[in-house]
């Protein structure tokens, strides 16, 4: 499976050389990113870890047909000893579950599951595992229909006169449609099959001339089908005035975005704007203030923040009960992540990491078809995209301080399934992850592995609570490519959109 810098013999030497050679379980923040995986008799006994799989999607975005977080057995399970050689393995139950035993200190565990589509795999796997551990496996999307029949709804209201409007938005699953006019009172809502749930929410909001919202209506569990109507009959709301702070923004930070969405049926409304601000000085506060409905599910406040050079972006995301009428929360930087190198030939990926604040862990990503002419091993695959190659994704958690993963020799029952030297990556991604939820690698790693793959997903589902910091490794056009092949972080909507209008 895969093993941190350290097991490579140059890394190794490396570390020795630096004086940083740590037992692998005892990573930690601060930049320590030259970490051996070699565990020593001290460092506790084997004990049992147990792992839980749900389901994953994993195929093209419109063969994402189950229901999230769906219990799912027959996933081969493997765990690789800090020594590099394999241990228990087995398949999860009909329960999804799986106890593996004599795991070492500082062991890695690795579930292979075949892809909804039936084109590829999805492999996950968390390092630095302690016996004990409690392992939850499952992937966040959005539960697709069959492509791709469209057709429209109907929404009517009672006119909103008087008080301004310029025109209304009725936002529905997944999408939204304005009709300008204060006196406009129905509108055809465009709907496509594989965004559309059995019911929904829908929520209007009327607008003013420069784009802030001057009343409210929402309703719940409607029928969300073509030829449908739906009928705002509740009582308009006035929006109260919001207000979203982030304090202690470092003199690096050139911008920020800010500002909040609200949500139905944990589903996103773009219905604010964000604000725009630059030339921060050290310690700076930017505040955001906007009428904005409070008779909804709940809102998420975003800031995404950006600094010169070659890095990405980081983002801070909290969510708040619907009836809050403001925010306040520290900027909590992490590190910034600057360019990196994945090689499959090499077996190694390995990336810029620029500060030392802490964080509670890393995921890794990437994705990668088998060339052509390379047998579809192991077998039972139907062919995928990318010139008719099998598409695989790799998912990696990795302790914070790590900054280099190779994967040098593999037990050969693992082989066909990690990138090998005839293998060329055409995606991948890093990514930091600190929440407010958990304490440390030992918390996150124990945590279910869609609320450390996307919590901007598990903040607006309710499975989080309080704030998630995160940031990005400098891979754009992830926007570009189909869901499938993207991190996880981006196969959903981004945490802060651009800047709408002021």
């Amino acid at each position: 499976m895969l093993r941190l810098a350290g097991i490579a013999s140059t890394l190794f030497l490396t570390a020795a050389a630096c004086g940083k050679v740590k037992p692998f379980n005892d990573a930690g923040g601060g930049g320590d990113d030259t970490i051996d995986a070699d565990t020593s008799p001290d460092s506790g006994p084997p004990g049992d870890v147990t792992v839980t799989t749900r389901n994953h999607c994993g195929g093209y975005f419109f063969a994402c047909t189950e229901t999230p977080r769906t219990l799912v057995g027959g996933i081969d399970v493997f765990v690789i000893q800090p020594d590099g050689t394999l241990g228990d393995s087995g398949q999860t139950d009909g329960n999804g579950a799986i106890t593996l035993t004599d795991v070492q200190p500082g062991a890695g565990v690795t579930a292979v599951y075949p892809t909804d589509g039936g084109e590829g795999y999805d492999i996950v796997t968390i390092i630095g595992v302690e016996p004990g551990d409690d392992l939850e496996l499952g992937e966040v999307w959005t539960t697709q229909g069959v492509c791709c029949t469209s057709g429209t709804m109907t929404a009517n209201w009672t006119a909103q006169t008087g008080v301004g409007i310029n025109g209304y938005t009725v936002y529905h699953p997944y999408t939204n449609n304005g009709i300008g006019g204060e006196a406009s009172s129905t509108m055809g809502l465009s709907l496509y099959s594989p965004y559309m749930p059995p019911t929904g929410d829908f929520q209007i909001i009327g607008y003013d001339i420069d784009g802030y919202p001057v009343r409210t209506n929402v309703v719940r569990n409607a029928t969300y089908n073509f030829g449908q109507t739906v009928t705002f009959t509740g009582t308009w709301a006035t929006p109260s005035l919001f207000t979203a702070t982030v304090s202690g923004i470092p003199d690096d930070v050139e911008t920020v975005y800010l500002g909040a969405n609200s949500l139905l049926d944990n589903l996103r409304d773009y219905n604010s704007p964000y604000s725009f601000s630059d030339s921060f000085p050290g310690d700076a506060t930017v505040t955001w203030t906007h009428p904005f409905p409070n008779d909804t599910d709940g809102t998420l406040v975003g800031a995404s923040m950006y600094r010169g050079g070659n890095v990405g972006g980081q983002d801070l995301v909290a969510r708040v009960d619907a009836s809050a009428t403001s925010s306040s929360q520290a900027a909590n930087l992490l590190p910034w992540l600057g360019s990196s190198i994945v090689s499959g030939a090499g077996h190694l990926a390995t990336w810029v990491q620029i500060g030392a604040q802490p964080y509670d862990g890393a995921v890794a990503y990437l994705s990668w078809f088998k060339d052509s002419g390379v047998p579809a091993s192991p077998t039972g695959i139907t062919a995928g995209s990318g010139g008719g190659d099998v598409r695989y994704n790799w998912t990696v958690i990795l302790p914070p301080g790590v900054t280099t993963y190779a994967w040098p020799e593999v037990p050969e029952q693992l082989a066909d399934y990690l990138p090998g030297d005839n293998d060329s990556i055409n995606n991948s991604g890093i990514m930091l992850v600190d929440l407010s939820d958990t304490d440390g690698y030992d918390e996150l790693r124990n945590t279910s592995e869609w609320k450390v793959t996307c919590p901007y997903c598990a903040l607006r589902d309710g499975e989080l609570t309080g704030r998630a910091n995160v940031s990005y490794s400098d891979d754009g056009g992830q926007g570009d490519r189909r869901a499938a092949d993207r991190a996880p972080w981006h196969r959903v909507e981004p945490a802060a959109p651009a800047p709408a209008k002021r």
